[in-house]
């Protein structure tokens, strides 16, 4: 399947899903503070430079606070590990911030809103891919201070543990654990799940 084709992708074009992941895989303090009313979907096609088209795959716009802070959320979907990744996440924050640059939303001077890049990984293979670009750096100790530090968030779909999912009870852990239901006893057994949370 090619990933630019994912399924989750038109799935995850809903606000409603974006704030359930955002409630139940990113850090639990940081939910409570977001504004998820406001929650509204960026364009995700640049032009480098260079004229070179790059896409990637959904970004979020999400409110902060007293609503003066803005957090972008650049979600990736991926099906088999891909040890670009780290690159392509790099490149990708760097070309939403100069996008947000060129079109005026912010100018030069101003401090750059902060992105969350997440891979939303659904693959058999175990995801080996380094998480962050530092670890694909080799740099001599003396300069070591020049070397970036670029983490990405992995959800690792068919790795996530049941119980966790069932814990968080919500749209995208449904999905996820929908993901893992293998046949159709694994799928029975979920849903009898899944009626137990309802009726909490």
């Amino acid at each position: 399947m090619n990933d630019s084709d994912h399924p989750y992708k038109r799935l995850f074009s809903h606000p409603e899903m974006i704030a359930d992941l955002v409630r139940g895989f990113l850090n639990p303090s940081l939910a409570p503070d977001c504004d998820f009313t406001k929650l509204e979907r960026c364009n995700g096609s640049y032009v480098t430079d260079d004229l070179r088209e790059r896409e990637d795959d959904i970004i979020w716009k999400l409110a902060y606070g007293d609503r003066t802070l803005i957090l972008y959320l650049l979600l990736e979907f991926q099906s088999k590990p891909d040890y670009t990744m780290p690159i392509r996440i790099m490149s990708y924050m760097a070309l939403l911030w100069q996008d947000l640059i060129r079109t005026g939303v912010i100018v030069p001077s101003d401090k750059l809103p902060g992105i969350i890049p997440i891979v939303l990984y659904n693959g058999e293979q175990s995801w080996t891919v380094p998480r962050n670009i530092q670890e694909t750096i080799l740099m001599p100790e003396p300069v070591s201070q020049f070397v970036p530090s670029v983490p990405y968030l992995l959800i690792d779909e068919l790795r996530l543990s049941v119980h966790h999912l069932i814990e968080v009870r919500n749209l995208a852990a449904c999905l996820f654990g929908l993901e893992q239901s293998s046949g159709p006893e694994e799928l029975f057994e979920f849903g009898e799940k899944l009626n137990r949370w309802m009726e909490t």
